[in-house]
């Protein structure tokens, strides 16, 4: 019988870093667990971004990211 996964938020992962000169990659990985068989899901969010555009077009997923890798 397959198992209706239930998913149960487990934690996040989340930094930036330099991807050129003149542009940061922010990436955030969230992890889930389904309660009842255990199985385990990832999701993960990326974007690039120059300098000139990281105040105004940052989501809202970013804004907090604070660990530089």
């Amino acid at each position: 019988m397959a198992c209706k996964h239930k998913f149960v938020f487990k934690g996040v992962n989340s930094y930036y870093r330099a991807s050129s000169r003149y542009s940061w990659q922010y990436i955030s990985i969230d992890s889930f667990f389904c309660e009842k068989c255990l199985f385990e899901q990832t999701v993960k969010k990326e974007v690039t971004l120059g300098d000139h555009q990281i105040p105004h077009n940052l989501p809202d997923w970013a804004v907090g990211i604070t660990t530089k890798v």
